[in-house]
Protein backbone atom coordinates (compact mmCIF):
# COMPACT_ATOMS: atom_id res chain seq x y z
CA UNK A 1 0.00 0.00 0.00
CA UNK A 2 1.42 3.31 -1.05
CA UNK A 3 2.74 6.18 1.50
CA UNK A 4 3.16 3.54 4.55
CA UNK A 5 6.57 3.40 6.20
CA UNK A 6 7.84 -0.02 6.93
CA UNK A 7 6.72 -0.16 10.47
CA UNK A 8 3.08 0.86 9.11
CA UNK A 9 2.66 -1.93 7.10
CA UNK A 10 4.16 -4.29 9.73
CA UNK A 11 1.47 -3.14 12.05
CA UNK A 12 -1.09 -3.53 9.17
CA UNK A 13 0.18 -7.09 9.21
CA UNK A 14 -0.73 -7.54 12.84
CA UNK A 15 -4.04 -6.12 12.22
CA UNK A 16 -5.26 -8.74 9.67
CA UNK A 17 -4.23 -11.45 12.17
CA UNK A 18 -5.44 -9.98 15.57
CA UNK A 19 -8.71 -11.57 16.34
CA UNK A 20 -9.10 -9.40 19.29
CA UNK A 21 -11.25 -6.50 18.44
CA UNK A 22 -10.56 -3.71 21.08
CA UNK A 23 -7.21 -4.73 19.99
CA UNK A 24 -7.49 -4.38 16.18
CA UNK A 25 -9.58 -1.40 16.81
CA UNK A 26 -6.29 0.22 18.82
CA UNK A 27 -3.87 -0.55 15.90
CA UNK A 28 -6.15 0.81 13.05
CA UNK A 29 -6.86 3.92 14.96
CA UNK A 30 -3.14 4.53 15.43
CA UNK A 31 -2.46 3.61 12.08
CA UNK A 32 -5.28 6.16 10.38
CA UNK A 33 -3.87 9.02 12.83
CA UNK A 34 -1.16 8.87 10.66
CA UNK A 35 -2.03 8.46 7.32
CA UNK A 36 -5.40 10.32 7.61
CA UNK A 37 -5.46 10.84 3.87
CA UNK A 38 -4.97 7.07 3.20
CA UNK A 39 -8.80 6.26 2.08
CA UNK A 40 -7.81 2.78 2.01
CA UNK A 41 -6.71 2.84 5.83
CA UNK A 42 -9.76 5.10 6.65
CA UNK A 43 -12.05 2.37 5.41
CA UNK A 44 -10.84 -0.30 7.60
CA UNK A 45 -10.19 2.23 10.79
CA UNK A 46 -14.70 2.79 9.72
CA UNK A 47 -15.05 -1.08 9.07
CA UNK A 48 -13.33 -2.00 13.05
CA UNK A 49 -15.08 0.93 14.34
CA UNK A 50 -18.72 -0.18 13.73
CA UNK A 51 -17.93 -2.96 15.74
CA UNK A 52 -18.96 -1.13 18.72
CA UNK A 53 -22.85 -0.55 18.70
CA UNK A 54 -22.42 3.33 20.21
CA UNK A 55 -19.80 4.31 16.66
CA UNK A 56 -22.12 2.10 13.99
CA UNK A 57 -24.55 4.47 12.89
CA UNK A 58 -21.31 7.48 12.47
CA UNK A 59 -19.64 4.85 11.05
CA UNK A 60 -21.92 3.56 8.47
CA UNK A 61 -22.38 7.19 7.45
CA UNK A 62 -18.76 7.88 6.93
CA UNK A 63 -18.19 4.87 5.30
CA UNK A 64 -20.83 6.04 2.22
CA UNK A 65 -19.16 9.04 2.31
CA UNK A 66 -15.81 7.08 1.24
CA UNK A 67 -17.94 6.11 -2.12
CA UNK A 68 -15.69 7.44 -5.17
CA UNK A 69 -12.83 7.11 -3.38
CA UNK A 70 -12.76 3.11 -1.93
CA UNK A 71 -14.29 0.62 -4.15
CA UNK A 72 -18.33 0.74 -3.62
CA UNK A 73 -18.93 -2.85 -3.86
CA UNK A 74 -16.26 -3.29 -0.79
CA UNK A 75 -18.01 -0.21 0.90
CA UNK A 76 -21.95 -1.53 0.66
CA UNK A 77 -21.20 -4.79 1.21
CA UNK A 78 -19.34 -3.99 5.15
CA UNK A 79 -22.42 -1.45 5.65
CA UNK A 80 -24.45 -4.42 5.22
CA UNK A 81 -22.73 -6.31 7.57
CA UNK A 82 -23.01 -3.66 10.31
CA UNK A 83 -26.58 -3.76 8.72
CA UNK A 84 -26.90 -7.26 10.10
CA UNK A 85 -25.53 -6.37 13.65
CA UNK A 86 -28.21 -3.97 13.81
CA UNK A 87 -31.24 -6.52 12.77
CA UNK A 88 -31.77 -4.11 10.57
CA UNK A 89 -32.54 -6.94 7.76
CA UNK A 90 -34.37 -4.54 5.07
CA UNK A 91 -31.10 -1.99 5.64
CA UNK A 92 -28.84 -4.66 4.67
CA UNK A 93 -30.88 -6.42 1.75
CA UNK A 94 -30.47 -2.87 0.38
CA UNK A 95 -26.49 -2.82 0.69
CA UNK A 96 -26.14 -6.57 -0.21
CA UNK A 97 -27.98 -5.33 -3.32
CA UNK A 98 -26.29 -2.30 -3.55
CA UNK A 99 -22.90 -3.84 -3.42
CA UNK A 100 -23.73 -6.47 -5.89
CA UNK A 101 -24.93 -3.93 -8.53
CA UNK A 102 -21.23 -2.46 -8.53
CA UNK A 103 -19.88 -6.14 -8.57
CA UNK A 104 -22.69 -8.73 -9.69
CA UNK A 105 -19.40 -11.22 -8.97
CA UNK A 106 -19.10 -10.32 -5.29
CA UNK A 107 -19.25 -13.81 -3.95
CA UNK A 108 -19.29 -12.43 -0.49
CA UNK A 109 -22.38 -9.98 -0.82
CA UNK A 110 -24.17 -12.82 -2.25
CA UNK A 111 -23.23 -15.18 0.88
CA UNK A 112 -24.75 -12.38 3.34
CA UNK A 113 -27.55 -11.39 1.07
CA UNK A 114 -28.47 -15.53 1.15
CA UNK A 115 -28.12 -15.51 4.99
CA UNK A 116 -30.22 -12.30 5.47
CA UNK A 117 -32.95 -14.20 3.29
CA UNK A 118 -32.80 -17.20 6.25
CA UNK A 119 -33.25 -14.85 9.02
CA UNK A 120 -36.12 -13.38 7.18
CA UNK A 121 -37.18 -17.13 6.62
CA UNK A 122 -37.08 -16.05 2.79
CA UNK A 123 -35.98 -19.20 2.21
CA UNK A 124 -36.70 -19.58 -1.50
CA UNK A 125 -35.02 -16.44 -2.22
CA UNK A 126 -32.03 -17.52 0.07
CA UNK A 127 -31.53 -21.25 -2.18
CA UNK A 128 -31.98 -18.53 -5.40
CA UNK A 129 -28.71 -16.88 -4.46
CA UNK A 130 -26.97 -19.83 -3.27
CA UNK A 131 -27.06 -21.58 -6.31
CA UNK A 132 -26.07 -18.25 -8.60
CA UNK A 133 -23.32 -18.40 -6.51
CA UNK A 134 -22.33 -21.77 -6.55
CA UNK A 135 -22.32 -21.48 -10.74
CA UNK A 136 -18.97 -19.57 -10.27
CA UNK A 137 -17.94 -21.08 -7.61
CA UNK A 138 -17.37 -24.46 -5.33
CA UNK A 139 -18.28 -22.40 -2.67
CA UNK A 140 -18.03 -24.35 0.93
CA UNK A 141 -19.76 -21.70 2.82
CA UNK A 142 -22.62 -21.40 0.38
CA UNK A 143 -22.95 -25.56 0.69
CA UNK A 144 -23.26 -24.66 4.73
CA UNK A 145 -25.75 -22.70 4.21
CA UNK A 146 -28.01 -24.63 1.45
CA UNK A 147 -27.59 -27.41 4.72
CA UNK A 148 -28.91 -25.04 7.35
CA UNK A 149 -32.17 -24.16 5.10
CA UNK A 150 -32.78 -28.01 4.42
CA UNK A 151 -32.53 -28.70 7.99
CA UNK A 152 -35.12 -25.83 8.39
CA UNK A 153 -37.15 -27.46 5.91
CA UNK A 154 -36.75 -30.41 8.21
CA UNK A 155 -34.96 -32.14 4.65
CA UNK A 156 -32.00 -33.73 6.84
CA UNK A 157 -31.09 -35.81 4.51
CA UNK A 158 -30.52 -33.50 1.57
CA UNK A 159 -28.95 -31.51 4.77
CA UNK A 160 -26.42 -33.61 5.48
CA UNK A 161 -25.49 -33.78 2.02
CA UNK A 162 -24.97 -30.26 1.75
CA UNK A 163 -22.63 -30.31 4.80
CA UNK A 164 -20.69 -33.30 3.29
CA UNK A 165 -19.78 -31.45 -0.07
CA UNK A 166 -18.93 -28.81 2.48
CA UNK A 167 -16.57 -31.18 4.11
CA UNK A 168 -15.62 -32.50 1.31
CA UNK A 169 -13.93 -28.82 -0.27
CA UNK A 170 -12.22 -28.82 3.46
CA UNK A 171 -11.52 -31.30 6.30
CA UNK A 172 -11.15 -28.97 8.41
CA UNK A 173 -14.91 -27.34 8.60
CA UNK A 174 -15.59 -29.02 11.99
CA UNK A 175 -19.07 -26.51 11.65
CA UNK A 176 -20.24 -28.96 9.15
CA UNK A 177 -19.05 -32.25 10.81
CA UNK A 178 -20.52 -31.23 14.01
CA UNK A 179 -23.47 -30.27 12.06
CA UNK A 180 -23.41 -34.11 10.58
CA UNK A 181 -22.91 -34.96 13.82
CA UNK A 182 -26.46 -33.50 15.25
CA UNK A 183 -28.34 -34.85 12.36
CA UNK A 184 -27.14 -38.06 13.65
CA UNK A 185 -28.01 -38.18 16.69
CA UNK A 186 -31.24 -36.52 15.79
CA UNK A 187 -32.17 -39.87 13.98
CA UNK A 188 -30.70 -42.11 16.32
CA UNK A 189 -27.45 -43.16 15.03
CA UNK A 190 -25.61 -42.63 18.15
CA UNK A 191 -22.67 -44.57 17.02
CA UNK A 192 -22.23 -42.64 13.87
CA UNK A 193 -22.76 -39.11 15.66
CA UNK A 194 -20.40 -40.04 18.45
CA UNK A 195 -17.75 -40.82 15.43
CA UNK A 196 -18.28 -36.91 13.85
CA UNK A 197 -17.81 -35.64 17.75
CA UNK A 198 -14.94 -37.62 18.66
CA UNK A 199 -12.87 -36.58 15.17
CA UNK A 200 -13.71 -32.57 16.46
CA UNK A 201 -12.84 -33.54 20.22
CA UNK A 202 -9.27 -34.81 18.61
CA UNK A 203 -8.74 -31.22 17.07
CA UNK A 204 -10.38 -29.26 19.61
CA UNK A 205 -10.61 -30.68 23.39
CA UNK A 206 -12.10 -27.04 24.51
CA UNK A 207 -15.42 -26.80 22.22
CA UNK A 208 -18.44 -26.60 24.96
CA UNK A 209 -20.90 -27.29 22.45
CA UNK A 210 -19.00 -30.20 20.88
CA UNK A 211 -18.36 -31.92 24.46
CA UNK A 212 -22.63 -31.21 25.21
CA UNK A 213 -22.93 -33.41 22.18
CA UNK A 214 -20.50 -36.33 23.17
CA UNK A 215 -22.24 -36.38 26.37
CA UNK A 216 -26.08 -36.88 24.81
CA UNK A 217 -24.56 -39.33 22.67
CA UNK A 218 -23.54 -41.55 25.34
CA UNK A 219 -26.52 -40.21 27.55
CA UNK A 220 -28.45 -41.73 24.63
CA UNK A 221 -26.69 -45.23 24.82
CA UNK A 222 -26.97 -45.57 28.76
CA UNK A 223 -23.24 -44.73 28.99
CA UNK A 224 -23.99 -42.06 31.99
CA UNK A 225 -20.63 -42.58 33.39
CA UNK A 226 -19.36 -41.05 30.29
CA UNK A 227 -21.97 -38.86 29.87
CA UNK A 228 -20.96 -37.50 33.33
CA UNK A 229 -17.01 -37.22 32.51
CA UNK A 230 -18.42 -34.94 28.82
CA UNK A 231 -20.60 -32.74 31.19
CA UNK A 232 -18.12 -32.10 33.78
CA UNK A 233 -15.09 -31.74 31.14
CA UNK A 234 -17.55 -28.86 29.55
CA UNK A 235 -17.84 -26.99 32.61
CA UNK A 236 -14.43 -26.59 33.59
CA UNK A 237 -14.10 -24.90 30.45
CA UNK A 238 -17.45 -22.92 30.99
CA UNK A 239 -20.23 -22.50 33.92
CA UNK A 240 -22.81 -22.76 31.27
CA UNK A 241 -26.67 -23.89 32.66
CA UNK A 242 -26.75 -26.46 29.40
CA UNK A 243 -24.12 -28.94 31.00
CA UNK A 244 -25.69 -28.01 34.37
CA UNK A 245 -29.01 -29.55 32.94
CA UNK A 246 -27.43 -32.28 31.00
CA UNK A 247 -26.18 -33.60 34.04
CA UNK A 248 -29.49 -33.15 35.41
CA UNK A 249 -31.28 -35.40 33.00
CA UNK A 250 -28.27 -38.17 34.05
CA UNK A 251 -29.25 -38.29 37.50
CA UNK A 252 -33.11 -38.27 36.76
CA UNK A 253 -32.27 -41.13 34.57
CA UNK A 254 -30.70 -42.72 37.87
CA UNK A 255 -33.37 -41.89 39.85
CA UNK A 256 -30.79 -39.38 41.78
CA UNK A 257 -33.56 -36.84 42.40
CA UNK A 258 -31.76 -34.33 45.03
CA UNK A 259 -28.55 -34.29 42.77
CA UNK A 260 -30.58 -33.48 39.80
CA UNK A 261 -32.65 -31.32 41.71
CA UNK A 262 -29.21 -29.19 42.85
CA UNK A 263 -28.15 -29.34 39.09
CA UNK A 264 -31.17 -27.89 38.23
CA UNK A 265 -31.14 -24.77 40.70
CA UNK A 266 -27.10 -23.96 39.52
CA UNK A 267 -28.27 -24.18 35.53
CA UNK A 268 -31.33 -21.55 37.22
CA UNK A 269 -28.63 -19.64 39.00
CA UNK A 270 -26.15 -18.82 36.14
CA UNK A 271 -28.64 -18.32 33.68
CA UNK A 272 -32.29 -17.63 34.96
CA UNK A 273 -34.63 -17.83 31.20
CA UNK A 274 -37.44 -19.66 29.86
CA UNK A 275 -35.28 -22.76 29.27
CA UNK A 276 -34.16 -23.44 32.92
CA UNK A 277 -37.62 -22.68 34.08
CA UNK A 278 -39.26 -25.05 31.39
CA UNK A 279 -36.29 -27.78 32.68
CA UNK A 280 -37.94 -27.28 36.34
CA UNK A 281 -41.37 -27.32 35.59
CA UNK A 282 -40.35 -30.71 33.39
CA UNK A 283 -38.70 -32.02 37.03
CA UNK A 284 -41.36 -31.26 39.18
CA UNK A 285 -44.08 -32.61 36.64
CA UNK A 286 -42.04 -36.41 36.60
CA UNK A 287 -41.63 -36.21 40.20
CA UNK A 288 -45.63 -35.14 40.55
CA UNK A 289 -45.59 -32.27 42.07
CA UNK A 290 -48.05 -30.67 39.98
CA UNK A 291 -48.28 -27.36 41.71
CA UNK A 292 -44.94 -26.38 41.80
CA UNK A 293 -44.26 -27.47 38.00
CA UNK A 294 -46.94 -25.18 37.41
CA UNK A 295 -45.29 -21.91 38.88
CA UNK A 296 -42.08 -22.72 36.83
CA UNK A 297 -43.98 -23.51 33.31
CA UNK A 298 -46.16 -20.33 34.10
CA UNK A 299 -42.94 -18.04 34.66
CA UNK A 300 -41.87 -19.07 30.72
CA UNK A 301 -45.05 -19.44 28.79
CA UNK A 302 -44.88 -16.46 26.83
CA UNK A 303 -41.17 -17.28 25.82
CA UNK A 304 -39.96 -19.84 22.49
CA UNK A 305 -40.82 -22.34 23.75
CA UNK A 306 -44.70 -20.95 24.62
CA UNK A 307 -46.52 -24.05 22.83
CA UNK A 308 -44.41 -27.02 24.68
CA UNK A 309 -45.77 -24.74 27.75
CA UNK A 310 -49.06 -24.37 27.33
CA UNK A 311 -49.52 -28.24 26.06
CA UNK A 312 -47.75 -29.07 29.59
CA UNK A 313 -50.19 -26.53 31.55
CA UNK A 314 -52.87 -27.99 29.63
CA UNK A 315 -52.17 -31.47 30.81
CA UNK A 316 -50.94 -30.21 34.66
CA UNK A 317 -54.43 -28.16 35.61
CA UNK A 318 -56.48 -30.80 34.28
CA UNK A 319 -54.12 -33.07 36.50
CA UNK A 320 -54.96 -30.68 39.35
CA UNK A 321 -59.13 -30.75 38.72
CA UNK A 322 -58.72 -26.60 37.23
CA UNK A 323 -60.78 -28.50 33.49
CA UNK A 324 -61.40 -24.97 32.32
CA UNK A 325 -58.12 -23.46 32.74
CA UNK A 326 -56.56 -26.84 31.07
CA UNK A 327 -59.20 -26.06 28.23
CA UNK A 328 -58.02 -21.89 28.08
CA UNK A 329 -54.09 -23.36 28.12
CA UNK A 330 -54.77 -25.81 25.67
CA UNK A 331 -56.79 -23.41 22.97
CA UNK A 332 -53.70 -21.27 22.87
CA UNK A 333 -51.46 -24.43 21.47
CA UNK A 334 -50.80 -23.90 17.70
CA UNK A 335 -50.60 -26.96 16.21
CA UNK A 336 -48.50 -26.40 13.48
CA UNK A 337 -46.06 -25.16 15.79
CA UNK A 338 -45.55 -29.14 17.14
CA UNK A 339 -42.63 -30.40 15.65
CA UNK A 340 -42.16 -33.77 17.65
CA UNK A 341 -44.05 -36.24 17.32
CA UNK A 342 -44.71 -36.59 21.18
CA UNK A 343 -45.76 -33.15 21.28
CA UNK A 344 -48.27 -33.59 18.56
CA UNK A 345 -49.56 -37.21 19.55
CA UNK A 346 -50.02 -35.28 23.44
CA UNK A 347 -52.05 -32.64 21.49
CA UNK A 348 -54.40 -34.90 20.06
CA UNK A 349 -55.08 -36.72 23.26
CA UNK A 350 -56.14 -33.19 24.76
CA UNK A 351 -57.83 -32.65 21.76
CA UNK A 352 -59.97 -36.01 22.30
CA UNK A 353 -60.15 -34.87 26.32
CA UNK A 354 -61.80 -32.11 25.93
CA UNK A 355 -64.57 -32.92 23.78
CA UNK A 356 -65.81 -35.44 25.82
CA UNK A 357 -65.97 -32.92 29.15
CA UNK A 358 -67.15 -30.07 26.86
CA UNK A 359 -70.02 -32.62 25.64
CA UNK A 360 -68.66 -32.90 22.16
CA UNK A 361 -67.89 -36.87 22.06
CA UNK A 362 -69.47 -39.33 20.17
CA UNK A 363 -69.41 -43.17 19.17
CA UNK A 364 -67.13 -42.27 16.44
CA UNK A 365 -64.70 -40.48 19.11
CA UNK A 366 -64.89 -42.54 22.31
CA UNK A 367 -67.37 -44.89 23.66
CA UNK A 368 -70.06 -44.31 25.19
CA UNK A 369 -68.98 -46.23 28.43
CA UNK A 370 -65.78 -44.17 28.71
CA UNK A 371 -68.13 -41.03 28.73
CA UNK A 372 -70.01 -42.15 31.50
CA UNK A 373 -67.07 -43.29 33.74
CA UNK A 374 -65.47 -39.90 32.75
CA UNK A 375 -68.13 -37.79 33.65
CA UNK A 376 -68.77 -40.40 37.15
CA UNK A 377 -65.41 -42.16 37.93
CA UNK A 378 -65.71 -44.94 39.98
CA UNK A 379 -63.18 -47.80 40.36
CA UNK A 380 -64.92 -50.12 41.72
CA UNK A 381 -66.90 -50.57 38.43
CA UNK A 382 -63.89 -50.65 36.73
CA UNK A 383 -62.51 -53.47 38.76
CA UNK A 384 -65.99 -55.35 38.26
CA UNK A 385 -65.66 -54.75 34.22
CA UNK A 386 -62.22 -56.12 34.34
CA UNK A 387 -62.72 -59.30 36.69
CA UNK A 388 -63.79 -61.47 33.97
CA UNK A 389 -60.77 -61.49 32.00
CA UNK A 390 -57.98 -62.95 35.07
CA UNK A 391 -58.67 -66.56 36.31
CA UNK A 392 -60.70 -66.90 39.58
CA UNK A 393 -58.32 -67.47 41.65
CA UNK A 394 -56.23 -64.33 41.15
CA UNK A 395 -57.50 -61.44 43.43
CA UNK A 396 -57.36 -58.03 41.65
CA UNK A 397 -58.07 -55.52 44.29
CA UNK A 398 -54.57 -56.67 46.05
CA UNK A 399 -52.85 -55.78 42.47
CA UNK A 400 -54.13 -51.93 42.65
CA UNK A 401 -51.90 -50.18 44.04
CA UNK A 402 -49.23 -52.26 42.11
CA UNK A 403 -51.22 -51.38 38.90
CA UNK A 404 -51.77 -47.91 39.56
CA UNK A 405 -47.96 -47.36 40.09
CA UNK A 406 -47.19 -48.61 36.81
CA UNK A 407 -49.27 -46.05 35.25
CA UNK A 408 -46.20 -43.44 33.72
CA UNK A 409 -45.26 -42.55 31.15
CA UNK A 410 -42.60 -44.97 30.16
CA UNK A 411 -45.50 -47.75 30.32
CA UNK A 412 -47.84 -45.85 27.95
CA UNK A 413 -48.25 -48.09 25.03
CA UNK A 414 -50.65 -46.25 22.94
CA UNK A 415 -53.50 -43.66 22.86
CA UNK A 416 -56.68 -44.12 20.94
CA UNK A 417 -60.17 -41.57 21.62
CA UNK A 418 -60.38 -41.04 25.01
CA UNK A 419 -58.42 -44.04 26.28
CA UNK A 420 -54.48 -44.61 27.28
CA UNK A 421 -53.13 -47.79 26.93
CA UNK A 422 -50.22 -49.18 29.61
CA UNK A 423 -48.26 -52.29 29.43
CA UNK A 424 -47.35 -52.86 33.17
CA UNK A 425 -44.71 -55.76 34.18
CA UNK A 426 -45.96 -57.37 37.11
CA UNK A 427 -44.05 -59.22 39.81
CA UNK A 428 -45.21 -62.49 39.26
CA UNK A 429 -47.14 -64.21 36.60
CA UNK A 430 -50.70 -64.29 36.40
CA UNK A 431 -53.60 -66.85 34.63
CA UNK A 432 -56.22 -65.09 32.13
CA UNK A 433 -59.67 -66.56 32.21
CA UNK A 434 -58.19 -69.29 29.98
CA UNK A 435 -55.19 -70.36 32.06
CA UNK A 436 -52.71 -68.63 30.34
CA UNK A 437 -49.88 -67.20 31.85
CA UNK A 438 -48.16 -63.69 31.60
CA UNK A 439 -46.58 -61.36 33.47
CA UNK A 440 -47.76 -58.17 31.80
CA UNK A 441 -50.89 -56.24 32.41
CA UNK A 442 -52.70 -53.80 30.25
CA UNK A 443 -54.50 -51.17 31.85
CA UNK A 444 -56.53 -48.96 29.96
CA UNK A 445 -57.02 -45.38 31.69
CA UNK A 446 -59.30 -42.38 30.66
CA UNK A 447 -57.06 -40.11 28.41
CA UNK A 448 -54.54 -37.91 30.98
CA UNK A 449 -55.35 -39.40 34.36
CA UNK A 450 -54.58 -42.17 36.75
CA UNK A 451 -58.35 -43.13 36.41
CA UNK A 452 -58.18 -46.83 35.15
CA UNK A 453 -61.39 -48.38 33.03
CA UNK A 454 -60.51 -51.99 32.93
CA UNK A 455 -57.78 -54.10 33.15
CA UNK A 456 -56.63 -57.22 30.90
CA UNK A 457 -53.49 -59.56 31.15
CA UNK A 458 -51.64 -59.36 27.93
CA UNK A 459 -48.94 -61.23 26.53
CA UNK A 460 -48.60 -57.90 23.82
CA UNK A 461 -45.24 -55.82 24.15
CA UNK A 462 -46.88 -52.67 22.27
CA UNK A 463 -50.77 -51.99 20.77
CA UNK A 464 -51.76 -51.73 17.63
CA UNK A 465 -54.66 -49.79 17.60
CA UNK A 466 -57.04 -49.63 14.48
CA UNK A 467 -59.18 -46.53 13.46
CA UNK A 468 -61.98 -47.95 15.01
CA UNK A 469 -60.56 -47.87 18.43
CA UNK A 470 -59.99 -50.73 21.08
CA UNK A 471 -63.29 -52.58 22.21
CA UNK A 472 -63.40 -55.31 24.05
CA UNK A 473 -65.63 -58.61 23.97
CA UNK A 474 -67.94 -58.32 26.56
CA UNK A 475 -70.32 -61.66 28.23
Amino acid sequence: MKNLTKEDREKLYKYSNEENIQKKLEIIADLYSRNQDNYKIMFKFLVTLGKFEEYRPRAKELLKDLVGKVNPSAIYFEVGKLDVLDNDLEGAVKNFEESLFYNERNTGSKLELAKVYRYMRRLEDAKSMLYNLLKSTDDRAAYYELGVISEIEEKDKRAEDYYQKSLSISENDTRALFKIGKIKRKNGEYDEAKKCFEEIYRRNKNDNYNLLELGKCECAMGNYGAARRYYNEALLIKKDSAAFIELALVEQRLDNYEEAYKYYLEANKIEHNSYTDYSLGIFEKSLGNYEKSIEYFEKCKEEKVKEKVYLSLSNLYIKTGDNDIAYEMFKKVDLSSLKVEKERKDYYRLENYFEVINGLCNESTCNNYFTRQLLNYDEEAAIELSRHSFSNTFDLESHMDIIRDGIKEENLSNTKGCQDFYIINMDSEIEDVYGRKTDKIMAITLINTDKIISIIPTIREKLNIHEDGFKRKRD
